[in-house]
């Protein structure tokens, strides 16, 4: 596969600036065969998946002749939103184009093959073009499924196929697997100062996780009264802020296996693609950091997953993903000391701890009072069912922008 190409954000404000752009860059990376085979180019919103900070557009591609039927006809081209540079600045969704710049070739076939990867770290501005998944799946005439679809989530609860349900998680976690094990315990993740969490990992920047900290904190004194507490659960919350410091943090990390973690695991951000096998392709890298491998995994069911569905499948959701997990990292001639018995714990501890953060800060956004509440029923569900522990500290690296030396 052909690395993406990398440079300043074109200028597309005419459409023939745009079929200039992307004629020429489809035949760069080897898409096309020559620019005379584009007759025009296009761009459409995405009127349905809004971001905070960046929109999603569909560029789609009208060829001449027989090329129609060799070509994909539409790409994704994601930017940020217009008037949104300080919000992408301050958040870091650059990030995201940088990080696939270097890394999409090596997530392939899991996520989608990036074409492009423009960014301004100075301006707050990026651009990404990869492929229309669902229009790549039906072009290579294999069927896809945003796993949302499949789950639900927060607004709307699925009761279909149960089995179907379980089988897809079980998919995403062996995925989570083979991304976990291409960089299980690499040192030099810690050099890569667009990656979250970078600096935690090398014993800088207090001060960034104490925000990160005190952000939670916020959230949770100033929208406790959206939602209908579990008083267990406020309890447990109300002592974590003082159970949390940064020196037993940073010593921690020291004691676990780390690796690149996509960092925003959900399954809205998940397409599941059904040719011969079921492959998971997920997207949206714009929290992507350096993580605990687990926190990947208990944000997807506690965010998705039903608590009647992961009573039961919990188990043995979390020995497939090890079984991959130890067979992908030791086939490229890395040591594993990695035990199930260790990474069934950190699947429940991790995930507590993240979702104790997560739930905190989004009481800061204007969500849904019955979104909010079933992120909290999710939490509660997700104790009842693994033991509620006697404290929980705090641990991070999403939302907040990535350090800089």
């Amino acid at each position: 596969m052909v690395p993406p190409a990398r440079g300043t954000i074109p200028d597309l404000s005419t459409d023939s600036k745009l079929k200039e752009w992307a004629s020429s860059l489809l035949v760069e990376q080897g898409v096309i065969k020559s620019s005379e085979e584009v007759q025009t180019a296009t761009l459409r919103s995405l009127t349905d998946h809004p971001g905070l900070s960046s929109s999603l557009q569909v560029l789609a591609i009208n060829y001449a002749g027989d090329a129609k039927k060799s070509y994909p006809p539409t790409f994704i081209l994601k930017r940020n939103r217009e008037g949104a540079q300080g919000a992408v600045k301050y958040g870091g969704s650059w990030r995201e184009a940088a990080f696939l710049a270097d890394y999409s070739v090596a997530l392939s076939p899991t996520s989608p093959r990036c074409y492009y990867c423009g960014w301004s770290e100075q301006e707050g501005e990026f651009l990404i073009l990869m492929d229309d998944i669902p229009e790549r799946a039906g072009f290579e005439e294999k069927k896809c499924v945003a796993l949302n679809e499949v789950l639900g989530n927060q607004d709307t609860v699925l009761k279909g196929d149960v089995e179907k349900q379980a089988r897809y998680v079980r998919e995403a976690f062996k995925t989570a697997a083979r991304l976990h094990a291409v960089n299980w315990c690499n040192d030099d993740l810690k050099k890569m100062e667009y990656l979250k969490g970078w600096s935690w990992y090398t014993g800088i920047d207090e001060a960034k996780w104490r925000g990160s900290i005190s952000l939670a904190k916020m959230g949770f004194s100033a929208g406790s009264e959206k939602i209908a507490w579990n008083s267990n659960l406020h309890q447990l919350l109300s002592d974590a802020f003082e159970n949390s410091t940064y020196q037993a943090f940073c010593e921690h990390l020291q004691r676990k296996p780390f690796t690149l973690c996509h960092g925003d695991w959900h399954a809205s951000n998940m397409f599941m693609v059904e040719g011969a096998t079921v492959n998971t392709v997920c997207f949206d890298w714009s929290e992507v950091g350096i993580f605990e491998p687990c926190g990947d995994l208990g944000q997807l069911v506690i965010s998705d997953v039903r608590p009647e569905i992961f009573r039961k499948h919990s188990r043995e959701w979390v020995e497939e993903y090890w079984a991959c997990l130890r067979e992908s990292v030791q086939s490229r001639g890395v040591s594993f000391d990695y035990s199930l018995e260790n990474c069934w714990e950190d699947y429940q501890q991790r995930a507590i701890e993240k979702w104790s953060w997560l739930l905190c800060v989004l009481l800061l956004y204007p969500l849904p009072a019955a979104r909010l509440q079933y992120f909290h029923d999710q939490l509660s569900s997700f104790l009842d069912h693994h033991g509620w522990p006697e404290k929980v500290e705090l641990k991070s690296v999403v939302i907040l922008p990535p350090s800089r030396s």
